[in-house]
């Protein structure tokens, strides 16, 4: 019991070093209490983020790319006068979105971020969400929510554009991040499967997977799944290697 009872304490106090050293991020006037060390790239259950660098965004007009300037530590600035800068983001097909940060770094101005969504063939943007972050005399992270749609790359073009309202390098930015979260597609109308209907707790991922080319049936006349059957590890081997599109090659050095 004593030993248990020093084990309990270990993790409690492990947990109380975790949460207080844990990274605080400043937050704008509006923004979401979401940070990026959160990401990770599968599952649908936690955020990622996609980040682009300052020097990726280009002048929104030709008056603002002649006033770019940039920054010995990687950011961009206006110099002479306030400008915009733009940039597209490509984001995973049927992506939720969730937020956007911007890492920015101010005394005086202030600096504004938007994720505009362009519909194809070419239209009107839509604005999918936007804050601005004011002087704190330091640099630091802010975010904010945003419009949580899927993301639809077939019929949209998605770009970030930042207003910086400021004239020299006392107001200038290094990154923009979007953060979405992956999700499973919906699920069609009609089963594929005799033995997973419509109503299956599983239909929706059985038929993704299906789809994805991660998984097929057990049987093709009649088409059976076999949900309930156990998973040997030449089985799993096959899923997971499709799921991720697993490859390696060897190089001259000998690295795979």
């Amino acid at each position: 019991m004593r030993h248990r009872n020093d084990a309990v304490r270990a993790v409690v106090v492990w947990l109380l070093a975790v949460f207080l050293t844990a990274p605080v991020v400043a937050q704008a006037q509006g923004e979401a209490a979401v940070s990026p060390e959160e990401g990770r790239t599968y599952g649908t259950s936690a955020i990622t983020w996609h980040t682009v660098g300052a020097w990726a965004f280009t002048g929104f007009t030709a008056g603002d790319s002649a006033r770019f300037a940039a920054n010995p530590l990687g950011s961009r600035y206006c110099a002479g006068a306030a400008c915009s800068f733009n940039t597209n983001v490509l984001l995973p097909d049927g992506a939720r979105l969730r937020a956007m940060g911007i890492h920015g770094c101010l005394s005086t101005g202030s600096i504004a971020v938007q994720l505009l969504r362009f519909p194809l063939p070419e239209g009107s943007p839509v604005a999918l969400g936007s804050f601005t972050i004011t002087p704190l005399g330091v640099c630091r992270n802010a975010f904010a929510d945003l419009a949580q749609e899927t993301i639809d790359n077939f019929n949209f073009t998605y770009h970030l554009q930042v207003v910086v309202n400021g004239t020299d390098e006392h107001v200038r930015f290094s990154a923009a991040r979007v953060g979405y979260f992956l999700q499973v597609s919906p699920a069609p109308a009609v089963a594929t499967f005799n033995d997973v209907p419509t109503g299956h707790p599983f239909f929706p991922f059985i038929q993704a997977m299906v789809a994805a080319g991660i998984s097929g049936g057990c049987s093709v006349s009649p088409p059976l799944y076999c949900p309930d059957n156990f998973v040997t590890r030449g089985q799993m081997a096959v899923f997971i290697s499709r799921a991720l599109g697993l490859h390696f090659s060897l190089n001259p050095l000998g690295y795979q």
